[in-house]
């Protein structure tokens, strides 16, 4: 629906997302809202998700229906100030269990072939510092 609706329309749903980014983001339809309006909505416009999960960042990046909205903020707004601090976030917390994650090596895949330079350089750094480990691991 979302992707027929008018720009005041799919406003109009984003200004009732406001406030309730982290209850959608950890639902299991709620999830699926956020990622069209990531998609739909003019870059900042949508700014908003990624502000409203900056404390929760390391949480949702792992979580069965978070990571799929991480993955979206990724894909078309990695460049934001706000998606860029949620990577930090995320990259300052622990990479090994990101990585080895069921959902969080989705997240991690996302930031290396959609992120900036540095969370790149970041994360590479730590795949490559644990190879062996990784190579094993069934997620990573």
């Amino acid at each position: 629906w979302l992707e027929t609706a008018n720009a005041a329309q799919a406003g109009a749903i984003a200004k009732a997302c406001h406030g309730r980014v982290v209850e959608a983001a950890s639902g299991v339809h709620g999830h699926d809202i956020l990622e069209k309006l990531i998609f739909t909505l003019p870059t900042r416009d949508a700014a908003f998700v990624a502000e409203e999960l900056a404390a929760n960042g390391t949480w949702f990046a792992v979580h069965a229906s978070g990571h799929h909205v991480f993955c979206r903020l990724m894909e078309f707004m990695p460049e934001q100030p706000a998606t860029a601090r949620l990577v930090e976030e995320v990259l300052a917390g622990d990479v090994v269990h990101l990585c080895c994650h069921k959902f969080g090596h989705i997240s991690a895949m996302s930031i290396l072939s959609n992120g900036l330079p540095r969370h790149r350089a970041e994360l590479l750094q730590c795949l490559c510092s644990q190879h062996k480990r990784f190579a094993r691991h069934r997620f990573a």
